[in-house]
């Protein structure tokens, strides 16, 4: 008796059902079985898109042949979204299924770790937002350029004026 959760009007539905899949799987008394698989298997092929590949067993991430070091979360994201590639996630979903039930709605967590594995990788395209939804795995081109080191801005007296007189 009582209350579980409970969602604040307004609310999207992705939002709903991944809060009702978060009480099923909580109060599941067979928790081995579940309605959507696992994104990985061991022994499950690596992801390509691109010149980027994820080993979801090996739990790497290579572009062009260089291995790229993702803390964990950021891992745990660009694995999920490469389990389904073909699929966009919605943001309440990919919440419940990383973060579990500590994360709140309103959360800029997944956020940060998307522009972490963007930045990491050097690949802009790798995770496309679906604007007012959630994610999905983009098709990076292999010309996406990395993120410039730190010192990669030219020095304010290297910079030509207006007159074109370095100042």
């Amino acid at each position: 008796a009582g209350a579980d959760d409970y969602v604040v009007k307004p609310f999207r539905m992705a939002e709903l059902m991944a809060r009702i899949d978060s009480v099923r799987r909580r109060t599941d008394p067979y928790p081995g079985r579940t309605a959507d698989p696992e994104p990985a298997a061991a022994g499950s092929r690596p992801v390509r898109t691109g010149d980027v590949e994820v080993d979801l067993a090996g739990r790497t991430v290579t572009v062009a042949g260089s291995e790229v070091r993702l803390t964990r979360r950021e891992f745990d994201v660009l694995a999920f979204l490469a389990a389904r590639p073909d699929e966009v996630h919605a943001r309440a979903v990919i919440l419940d299924r990383i973060w579990g039930d500590v994360f709140l709605a309103a959360s800029r967590s997944l956020d940060v770790h998307v522009a972490g594995i963007r930045a990491k990788t050097g690949r802009s395209g790798l995770v496309r937002t679906v604007r007012g939804f959630g994610y999905q795995l983009g098709f990076p081109a292999p010309t996406d350029t990395p993120v410039p080191e730190a010192g990669g801005v030219p020095d304010a007296g290297d910079v030509p004026d207006a007159r074109g007189d370095e100042r």
